[in-house]
């Protein structure tokens, strides 16, 4: 008999799960409405009836955490993949159940954002995801970088994305180049040459790949041919063949305009 009855709850479960994409559960509810009607019945029916609301709950919420996770690693390998439709179709329904998942809102955002170089209107429901995701955790600098270079590419809040990109830099891991090596293009972007310089020296002396290494040294020795130190760009000229004995120092500095 608890085996029927338990198989009677996963058909309840199955088919509100299934019914509808926007998370229509109204099978399991009028069975819970049900139970909580029998307030009134004997204590045997209250105990019996007691039990199987527990059950049911239990069982919804393995289920809802189940579905959501499904939904999310979907998203995410079609975020991945650049199917970038099918990524928002299941990062949102990942978000329906779980509003406050900082993953979801983030991957939702890198989503949108991708959607929004062709059309803006995306660009500001990536930056409302980010916002959120940052609601949630304040510190990230993961999260502040693809908010920011939003602002820079997208939104045309450079003077914010400059910020928020600095506020990266601070809270960026030890290896986490990336913050310092934008910050230091949306430097240069803007004739800030020096500042330019400082940023890119501190990606160079975070990033643990040769490849970026040799990289970055061509940023610099770019940047000092900008402000005509030929001795400092030969000298990094020098440090990324040292790097990447098989770049290739012309085509690669050209790279950074």
């Amino acid at each position: 008999m608890k085996k029927i009855k338990y198989i009677f709850i996963m058909i309840l479960i199955f088919n509100a799960i299934s019914c509808s994409k926007k998370g229509d559960y109204s099978a399991v509810r009028e069975r819970l409405q049900e139970l909580k009607k029998t307030q009134n019945a004997d204590i045997d029916t209250l105990q019996k009836n007691a039990k199987e609301f527990d059950e049911i709950t239990s069982i919804m919420l393995t289920a809802f955490e189940g579905n959501f996770l499904l939904s999310r690693q979907l998203g995410i390998k079609f975020l991945q993949k650049e199917m970038y439709d099918l990524a928002i179709e299941y990062l949102s329904k990942a978000l329906a159940i779980k509003p406050e998942d900082v993953d979801a809102n983030y991957y939702l955002g890198v989503a949108y954002a991708y959607k929004g170089k062709y059309d803006k209107s995306f660009s500001f429901k990536a930056e409302d995801l980010f916002k959120k995701a940052l609601s949630f955790q304040p510190d990230n600098s993961i999260i502040m970088y693809s908010l920011s270079i939003l602002y820079y590419y997208q939104l045309d809040k450079k003077n914010e994305a400059i910020e928020l990109m600095k506020k990266s830099v601070e809270r960026a891991g030890a290896t986490e180049y990336k913050p310092a090596a934008m910050l230091g293009k949306y430097y240069y972007n803007s004739g800030e040459y020096f500042e330019a310089i400082n940023y890119i020296k501190e990606a160079l002396n975070k990033t643990t790949s040769k490849e970026l290494k040799a990289q970055f040294s061509l940023n610099l020795a770019h940047i000092y041919s900008k402000v005509n130190d030929a001795a400092n760009s030969d000298l990094y000229k020098k440090q990324a063949k040292s790097f990447n004995p098989k770049i290739d120092i012309e085509k690669s500095m050209q790279n950074f305009e």
